[in-house]
């Protein structure tokens, strides 16, 4: 299977205005970085009637610190139906970290909440007369 194997990375620089309970306000910046990889089970590429198995895992980097400050993991499976529709399904483990500057470690925050089930349907407009894509990797949008 390993000739079938789909890799994406993408990286997203982000800048946030935060508004806290009490009315301030803060500017954060935030980087982010994902590995993606889809294997599809019975074709050789991600095409309508397509089975595949979908996997990833993200960071987020924050300039001020903690540096690493969330990491994500996604294992699931989806379906292409159509050169429209695509469904998939699956679970999503994230754990938050503070850094403790008295000890100069980066700290596990309690993961429980963090843990979710992701069902995700896509419908993609494509127009008539642009050319289209041989193969477009089901991505989730974040």
């Amino acid at each position: 299977y390993s000739h079938r194997l789909k890799i994406e990375h993408r990286y997203r620089v982000e800048q946030r205005w935060l508004t806290f309970r009490d009315g301030s306000t803060e500017f954060r910046q935030r980087f982010r970085y994902r590995f993606n990889g889809f294997l599809p089970l019975n074709h050789k590429a991600i095409v309508p009637g397509t089975l595949f198995l979908s996997a990833y895992d993200e960071i987020f980097l924050n300039p001020k610190g903690p540096v690493f400050e969330r990491n994500r993991v996604y294992g699931g499976v989806g379906y292409q139906f159509d050169k429209h529709v695509i469904l998939q399904a699956g679970y999503v483990s994230q754990a938050n970290y503070n850094y403790t500057a008295a000890q100069g470690q980066f700290v596990l925050q309690n993961t429980a909440a963090k843990n979710n089930v992701v069902l995700s349907l896509t419908y993609k407009l494509l127009h008539k007369n642009a050319p289209q894509p041989t193969e477009k990797l089901p991505s989730q949008q974040d």
